[in-house]
């Protein structure tokens, strides 16, 4: 790893609370289980992986669509999906697609088989969510809600290096706290 990003990372740490085994990290990116892996050292608390990517439209495949997480969930953006004029079958074909010949593999390489499902133990109270950035919130604001849906009970927070401020501003009443690299986004 970059020394630069040895060295953020490691002062975003400083800003996070005191992290314990009623914690636990889940990256929702490769580059965010980077992070993720480095807070865990430190603080020697539990990593896991939330499996979750975008399906991308045929017609512009620098635009996100729609996304689908590991448990087959499908999100649509339905601004864009009326903009572009796709309909539901061909966002679903294509959802099926990234689930089936992306995130599947990446669910059987990482936990050895697909019956191995993302579980959180009852001891755990706090999930902190980690990312290395934010573009449009449309990904994290999905997982927080997919999150709150499955455990009710847990307090949810978010760490990630970088985010916009008006993500920040729709982000930030849906869950505890933000911890952001920047000081000027810690908010409670």
């Amino acid at each position: 790893m970059e020394k630069k990003f040895q060295e953020k990372v490691n002062q975003f740490i400083n800003k996070l609370p005191k992290l314990d085994n009623n914690w636990i990290l889940v990256a929702v990116s490769e580059a965010g289980r980077n992070i993720a892996n480095i807070i865990s050292q430190k603080y020697n608390i539990k990593v896991q992986r939330f499996f979750i990517e975008p399906v991308h439209c045929e017609y512009n495949p620098d635009c996100e669509i729609a996304i689908i997480d590991e448990f087959g969930n499908i999100e649509v953006n339905k601004l864009l999906q009326m903009s572009f004029e796709i309909d539901d079958e061909t966002i679903k074909r294509n959802a099926d697609l990234i689930f089936n010949y992306k995130i599947k593999p990446m669910i059987e390489k990482e936990r050895g088989n697909l019956e191995k499902q993302f579980i959180i133990s009852d001891e755990v109270q706090n999930i902190l969510i980690i990312d290395d950035n934010i573009e449009t919130g449309f990904k994290l604001e999905n997982i927080i809600h997919t999150f709150k849906n499955l455990f009710p009970q847990k307090k949810i927070y978010l760490g990630v290096m970088n985010v916009p401020d008006y993500i920040f501003s729709i982000l930030n009443h849906k869950i505890e706290k933000i911890f952001c690299y920047e000081n000027k986004y810690i908010l409670n």
